[in-house]
C-alpha cells in the first residue's frame, strides 16, 4: 500500500463496503476495504499483516462468511493477530448484532465497538480515534 494514510476495513460481508465509502467521503480519508468472504482467514491474516499500514482497523466481529476451518471466526482472533504488528494502531469491531453484554471478555481486544445499525452516526467521531492514537 502507498505511504497515504488510509484506514482498513476487513469484513466478511461485501455490502458492508457501502458504509466504508460512506465514512471516506465524509471524513476525507482513504478506506481500503479488505472482502475476506469465503477466504482462509488462516492463510490471509499473514498476507493481510504484511499488505497494509493503516493508522485505524475496522474488524467484523462475527467472521462468518469465511472459509476457516481451524481459525476461531471471530474478529477478536484476528484483532490480536493484527495487534502483534500494529500496536499503537487503533482497532474497532463493528457487528451486526447488540450483544454488548454477551461477549465483554472479548471487548478488552477491541478500542472500540459500534452496532452496524448505528454506523452513520458514528462516523464523524472516527477521526477523534485516530487522533486519540497519535
Amino acid at each position: 500500500m502507498s505511504d497515504k494514510d488510509y484506514i482498513l476495513w476487513i469484513d466478511d460481508n461485501p455490502e458492508r463496503e457501502e458504509q466504508a465509502k460512506s465514512l471516506s467521503e465524509a471524513n476525507k480519508m482513504d478506506v481500503c476495504f479488505e472482502s475476506i468472504k469465503d477466504k482462509d482467514l488462516q492463510d490471509l491474516a499473514p498476507i493481510i499483516r504484511e499488505k497494509y499500514d493503516p493508522i485505524l482497523v475496522i474488524i467484523d466481529h462475527i467472521l462468518d462468511l469465511t472459509s476457516s476451518k481451524d481459525w476461531v471466526k471471530l474478529g477478536t482472533t484476528l484483532a490480536e493477530f493484527l495487534r502483534e504488528k500494529w500496536q499503537k494502531c487503533p482497532i474497532i469491531a463493528v457487528t451486526a448484532a447488540d450483544r454488548m453484554k454477551e461477549i465483554d471478555s472479548e471487548r478488552c481486544v477491541y478500542d472500540d465497538w459500534i452496532e452496524i445499525e448505528r454506523f452513520g452516526g458514528y462516523i464523524e467521531y472516527i477521526p477523534n480515534i485516530i487522533d486519540g492514537f497519535n
